[in-house]
């Protein structure tokens, strides 16, 4: 233990303390000898050679008598030694260097052994058993304290430092190794297994409690199954994150020599990285230390060479990918060898602001490492998404392997000046397809193959055959004409006409005159008391002229003839009383037809007044089919209708309102029969049943919709994570009804205990009508201990199912839903 003696003593002060006394001899204290029990006599030393005559020593304090002393060389005059106990010799609590008093060993306490230098402790070994160097305090780090050895230090100093060095003329150096047994008993050296911690160097800091709290660690694991002289090992680092008070591995070096940062995926790369939970910034970053450009990545083909290379260009305002090329340290849009092992022919891809480029040279050449090398842009991708081909005047973009690469006979694109010219191989159609279905294709002999509709979208459209051929134009809304020559956009040689009215015209006869083809009328039937009309314009016209021919054909009767033309001429301004006109018949039948009077009629049609043509002086033949081509001036209602003689009552009528292309048919005493084809109603119109009776409610008496298609039924209540082996529908739409039919079932899936509910009907349930329902029409196996009711609510598209007492049912009950066969029929308003 520590003594705190007087301060500036005077030689031969004595003071007393611990239980012994001290004299100050004016250099240091010195403890007094206190008399002991005789000790046993000391062992004959043998005979010392004699020494020099050693000076006078000072003369120690007497004390106890004690052992014999071997015989040593001539010395100074030792103290008298302190008689000893029976047995170990024994001291007090130090051991004095005699000269150098501040040098000692100490024993301070129980089991406790110091070391004094300058008269401060260096280092102690405390009860139990370890090495405190620069403190007497075995202090925890990490909730640690019985580590064998503690080095402290204070202050700015290095005495915490650990120094190893070796002086060796070898390849050797200083080392500090770490061991690891599986065995309790030391000397024993059980295997490790996989995974075991064979050493760790850990970093503690303070953070105002204690050093409980690691910042980082180092570790050396088992990474394998060992074996004799066989140690497969990994090394594993270690940080921990603010706010965390334990560190989790960032880094390991596997025992394949693989690299993982951030994650312990075993992969098959050699470095692997995992982002951190940041996800909004790089997993890796590169930071060169030209400002004007770096390469970060490359393959090692050599030493100092890299066939392929990644850098960033010109102040990072590029990243280029080169192949033999790498990016330069100065300057923008130029590219150094990055080999020179072999010749090449160099490229490189470059990414900034203005989109992608791609650059080449095409011709292969050895060009020295770090030397220039000029590249050509090949193609453009721009930041607008435009693709843009430059360089070379015959730029190809060439696509497939049909024919032969870089000559005309091959598959591509290419620019011929302002041209773009689109390419097959020999024998070859160039097609156009719309989701895999052909639309167009053009033969290798320039033949052009329609598979649709062709649409132009210009606003005075044309489509020219060979240069100053026919050409077809469209010159306003929903009118085609047909032109021979003029050449692109001219408005001569028009041959035909087609009007938004749906009227052909061939141009120019007499003034503003045209040559109108009237459409082919199927189906009339006239009879032996049917005089026949063929209107022409309503009565408000004036100037009325025509001059054309009808052309008929019959197809059965007594009469039959394979075709008749007559010839039709009035003069102008004909008055509805006048008969100037004539009909000349011509026909390839056996019966002769001459000529018949026409003349020019008024007549009265849904309330408006027509001129018409009345064919009459025994003219009687069946009109199974007619077309007429004639010369008007006047738009108007186009009819070919027969009147009954009788009573003037419209039998069979076609009308179509050229200014609307809208109109009133009505048949009477006759029925509408329809060869091919459909009738096409228009959106909130239908077929009228007003005539019939009604009963009391009725809403509404025309049949407006009508449509059948496929639906696909789903559990989407029920059943949870269902699969399907069986799920189809159909449904039937009448006006406001929907019928459907269904087959459904689950192959996979769990009874979730809730409402069951099949979705997917084609519509939605009306919300004002009434409700729907369904029914089984046959079921796999289901048992219920109650009767599933079906129902479709308001404003739906789902199936609900209930039991007999109005609760809702899971389907969970019985033998369940799943694995079972549900065909079900129903209906539903809309």
């Amino acid at each position: 233990m520590a003594i705190n003696f007087p301060n500036s003593p005077s030689t031969n002060d004595t003071y007393v303390a611990a239980g012994s006394r001290w004299l100050w001899n004016g250099t240091a204290w010195v403890r007094q000898g206190t008399p002991g029990t005789q000790g046993n006599q000391g062992v004959q030393g043998a005979t010392g050679s004699t020494g020099p005559q050693g000076a006078q020593g000072v003369q120690g304090a007497t004390g106890s008598t004690g052992p014999q002393g071997v015989q040593g060389a001539q010395g100074v005059q030792g103290a008298q030694g302190v008689q000893g106990a029976s047995g170990p010799n024994t001291i007090d609590d130090y051991i004095v260097h005699n000269g150098d008093t501040d040098t000692k060993f100490g024993f301070a306490a129980a089991d406790t052994i110091t070391a004094e230098t300058g008269g401060s402790e260096a280092f102690r070994i405390d009860s139990s058993g370890r090495l405190l160097v620069g403190t007497n305090t075995a202090r925890a780090i990490g909730g640690e304290s019985n580590s064998r050895l503690h080095i402290e230090g204070s202050g700015g100093s290095s005495n915490s430092w650990v120094n190893i060095s070796r002086f060796a003329n070898n390849t050797g150096s200083a080392s500090i190794q770490f061991g690891k047994s599986r065995s309790d008993t030391p000397g024993t050296y059980t295997v490790v297994q996989s995974n075991d911690t064979l050493g760790t160097i850990a970093f503690a800091g303070a953070d105002g409690t204690d050093l409980a709290t690691y910042a980082a660690k180092i570790a050396a694991e088992v990474d394998g199954t060992p074996g004799s002289n066989d140690m497969p090992g990994r090394l594993t680092f270690y940080t921990t994150s603010d706010g965390a008070s334990s560190p989790i591995e960032r880094l390991r070096i596997t025992s394949a020599g693989k690299v993982n940062i951030n994650t312990t995926v075993n992969s098959n790369s050699t470095f692997l990285v995992k982002g951190l939970t940041d996800n909004t910034h790089p997993v890796i970053k590169f930071r060169g230390t030209s400002a004007n450009g770096y390469t970060f990545f490359g393959d090692e083909y050599q030493t100092d060479e890299s066939q392929f290379t990644m850098g960033l260009a010109y102040s990072a305002a590029s990243i280029v990918t080169g192949w033999g090329v790498k990016v330069s340290t100065s300057a923008n849009n130029v590219y150094l060898s990055s080999q020179d092992s072999f010749a090449t022919k160099h490229s490189a891809i470059k990414h900034d602001s203005e989109g992608w480029r791609f650059l080449s040279n095409s011709s292969t050449q050895t060009v020295a490492t770090d030397s220039a090398v000029t590249l050509t842009e090949r193609l453009r991708i721009t930041s607008t998404g435009q693709l843009q081909a430059t360089g070379a005047a015959d730029v190809r973009l060439t696509l497939g392997s049909g024919g032969t690469a870089g000559t005309n006979d091959s598959v591509h694109m290419r620019a011929d000046g302002a041209n773009l010219l689109f390419m097959n191989a020999n024998g070859g159609l160039t097609k156009f397809e719309s989701n895999g279905t052909e639309t167009l294709s053009i033969t290798s002999e320039g033949q052009l193959n329609l598979a649709g509709n062709m649409q132009f979208t210009a606003a005075d459209p044309e489509l020219e055959f060979n240069n100053g051929g026919p050409r077809f134009r469209v010159p306003a809304a929903n009118t085609l004409t047909i032109h021979t020559g003029g050449g692109l956009g001219a408005t001569t040689n028009e041959r035909l006409r087609i009007t938004s009215d749906g009227i052909i015209r061939t141009p120019n006869l007499q003034g503003n005159n045209h040559r109108e083809i009237h459409r082919k009328i199927d189906g009339f039937n006239s009879g032996g008391s049917v005089v026949n009309y063929l209107l022409i314009c309503q009565t408000d016209r004036t100037n009325v002229r025509l001059a054309g021919r009808l052309l008929t054909a019959r197809a059965s009767g007594s009469s039959a003839c394979a075709a008749q033309l007559f010839d039709i001429t009035f003069q102008q301004n004909h008055n509805a009383t006048h008969r100037s006109g004539a009909i000349m018949g011509l026909h390839s039948g056996s019966n002769s037809y001459g000529h018949a009077e026409a003349e020019f009629v008024s007549l009265t049609y849904n309330s408006t007044n027509y001129y018409a043509i009345r064919f009459s002086s025994g003219w009687v033949t069946d009109f199974d089919t007619c077309s007429f081509d004639g010369i008007r001036e006047h738009l108007g209602t186009e009819l070919f209708t027969h009147i009954d003689s009788t009573n003037d009552t419209i039998t069979n009528v076609s009308v179509l309102d050229a200014a609307t292309d809208k109109g009133d048919v009505t048949i009477q005493q006759a029925d509408l029969r329809i060869s091919d084809g459909d009738i096409i109603m228009p959106s909130g119109h239908g077929i009228s049943f007003s005539a019939t009776a009604n009963a009391t409610g009725m809403s509404s008496e025309v049949l407006d919709d009508y449509e059948e298609g496929t639906w696909t039924p789903t559990f989407s209540n029920g059943v949870t994570s269902p699969g399907y082996n069986l799920q189809s529908g159909t449904y039937t739409k009448i006006g406001n009804l929907v019928t459907f039919a269904l087959n459904i079932r689950a192959s996979s899936g769990t009874a979730a205990g809730v409402p069951l509910r099949l979705s997917g009907l084609p519509f939605t349930s009306s919300s004002s009508k009434d409700n729907g329902g369904a029914f089984f029409n046959y079921r796999d196996d289901l048992t219920t201990n109650v009767a599933p009711f079906l129902h479709v609510g308001k404003n739906q598209s789902m199936i609900q199912f209930y039991t007999n007492t109005g609760s809702v049912w899971n389907g969970t009950d019985g033998n369940g839903i799943i694995n079972r066969n549900l065909h079900i029929n129903g209906y539903y308003y809309v």
